[in-house]
């Protein structure tokens, strides 16, 4: 064992609670010597090597055994080798394929008005939100943003794994502050956060590097500008839309990804809470973000049929449920008459009771619902 050892470049160490027993020395005697005897051997090397390690490569199948890493080896990445993304970089690490970061731009000397433009918000500003990392001071804000993708169900994914993410990062890149979550976002878990230019760099390799895998951070995207999100194929070329007093850049991707685009700039909006009406206005009315991304009748009908439109209804009744009538007059109101049998309008007033509703709102909440084509 001891000459292949040495002979080898890399060693593959596959994880599991077992094979954790038997290296450190726990399993009962007589058990596992092999794997015992190996972990000795390794321990070995490693100290001999002022406790540095390129060689033994820790590798996993299932996420739960990711937190059965030998101690020895925990400072070293692990990889899940079931994810493409990962096993990717696993494999360009030992073919030695490893892309380069790019070299330091040279320093800028910036003016005073440059300086002025970043501001530093302090953390109180942020109470309340949920939204937000714990502990520390203030940020630099408005300046990159970084999409994660995160390989987790959206429905599963809980505001404990969101901040145990956010802390991460902050650890990661030693913040002295809170990480601020600008949206959150279907497929699987979208994670928009704001960094400075040099916080987003040095995020993006490190998400490449795996550095985020154990909490199933899978890869990391720029998104370009702060405030702006690139999106859409249904609007012409390029355009900048205002939604709630935000400039939001629309950009022509493929169509697939505009279902996201639009959960993830509602996700923003929804987070402003404002009153229903204001939301529905701004998302799904005639001159809203959703038809902004759906052009076509056949576009608009396929996308009413996703998980994302059902999404952002959601987000339209919790809103209707915090209103109250004062705000809802704030635009104005039209009247329109509908003949319907007797037997229906008892079962509106019946199911209006019911629900301790008027026949007004029932009514409202009945027609913002989605008609399915026949087939």
């Amino acid at each position: 064992m001891l000459t292949k050892l040495q002979s080898v470049d890399y060693v593959l160490v596959v994880l599991s609670k077992t094979y954790k027993a038997r290296f450190e020395g726990h399993e009962e005697p007589g058990k596992g010597n092999g794997a015992s005897h190996e972990g000795f051997l390794i321990t070995q090397e490693i100290y001999e090597n002022q406790s540095k390690n390129a060689k033994y490569i820790p590798i996993y199948f299932h996420n739960e055994d990711r937190k059965f890493a030998p101690d020895v080896l925990r400072a070293v990445t692990c990889y899940n080798v079931t994810r493409k993304a990962e096993y990717d970089r696993m494999y360009s690490l030992l073919t030695q394929q490893i892309t380069p970061m790019p070299p330091l731009g040279e320093r800028r000397i910036l003016t005073q008005n440059q300086l002025d433009e970043h501001v530093f918000v302090d953390q109180n500003d942020f109470s309340g939100s949920g939204d937000y990392g714990s502990g520390g001071v203030a940020i630099e804000t408005g300046s990159q943003l970084v999409e994660l993708k995160i390989n987790k169900n959206f429905d599963d994914f809980s505001a404990t794994d969101q901040i145990a993410v956010l802390e991460a990062i902050g650890k990661l890149l030693k913040l002295d502050g809170t990480v601020r979550v600008v949206s959150k976002a279907r497929g699987s878990v979208l994670l928009t956060v704001d960094l400075t230019p040099e916080q987003a760099e040095r995020l993006y390799w490190l998400v490449e590097q795996g550095a985020l895998a154990e909490l199933d951070v899978t890869s990391a995207r720029m998104v370009e500008g702060s405030g702006r999100l690139r999106n859409t194929e249904g609007i012409s070329s390029r355009q900048t839309v205002a939604y709630m007093n935000d400039s939001i850049e629309l950009v022509a991707e493929p169509s697939e990804e505009r279902s996201q685009t639009a959960t993830r700039i509602a996700s923003m909006l929804f987070q402003k809470q404002p009153d229903w009406i204001q939301f529905f206005r701004e998302v799904l009315g005639v001159d809203g973000l959703v038809r902004k991304l759906f052009t076509s009748p056949e576009e608009l009908a396929a996308f009413e049929k996703t998980a994302q439109y059902a999404e952002i209804q959601a987000m339209v009744a919790r809103l209707r449920e915090k209103s109250v009538t004062a705000v809802e007059v704030k635009e104005p109101t039209c009247v329109i008459v509908v003949r319907l049998p007797k037997s229906l309008h008892e079962s509106l007033r019946a199911e209006a009771h019911d629900r301790k509703t008027s026949m007004n709102q029932l009514c409202i909440s009945k027609l913002l619902q989605v008609i399915n084509d026949p087939e």
